[in-house]
């Protein structure tokens, strides 16, 4: 039970801090934030809602044992700082292949917005193989597509519908990390 709290916090924590360093880094690049307030509420119901439930009814990876008070602080913190540097690097590194590509803001927020949610899913992953888990993840990659890919829709969300090439340049880094 304290194994997959554990995971659970560590998802939580360490997604959104990688998502406020993926927000740092691109208003640094470009003078604003790559990803407007509604975009930051779809990655988080994308990734914190039903992954993290997920995760938090299975069976989690083998982590050391928990202290007397539960939780291990030292596998939780370096958790967090794992998960919030590939989140980072993730979502950055798909924003930037399209801010480079010169694609246009709200594309490249759609592209950095699918690196950073395919970032959070594929770590999920790597907490459990269980077959809850694996279905959660599906559906919400398969959710996010819809919501991008369908014109009404993604204009709805502050994104753009992508092409091949936007969906490479999204998922490729969270695929590499």
């Amino acid at each position: 039970l304290w194994q997959q709290a554990q995971a659970a916090v560590a998802m939580l924590l360490g997604g959104n801090a990688g998502e406020v360093a993926f927000n740092v880094y691109g208003t640094m690049v470009r003078g604003v934030a790559p990803l407007t307030a509604r975009q930051i509420l779809l990655v988080n119901i994308l990734t914190d809602v039903f992954p993290t439930t997920a995760v938090a009814v299975s069976a989690v990876r083998n982590m050391r044992p928990p202290s007397e008070r539960g939780i291990n602080m030292d596998d939780l913190s370096h958790t967090v700082a794992i998960r919030a540097a590939a989140t980072t690097i993730g979502a950055s590194a798909s924003w930037s292949l399209a801010t480079f590509t010169r694609a246009k803001p709200q594309r490249a927020a759609t592209v950095g917005l699918v690196g950073l949610v395919t970032t959070q899913l594929g770590q999920t992953l790597l907490e459990s193989r269980d077959p809850l888990v694996l279905a959660t993840c599906a559906g919400t990659f398969v959710a996010m597509a819809g919501l991008i890919t369908t014109p009404g829709l993604s204009q709805l969300v502050g994104c753009v519908p992508l092409g091949p090439l936007g969906w490479i340049e999204g998922v490729a880094p969270a695929a590499a990390l």
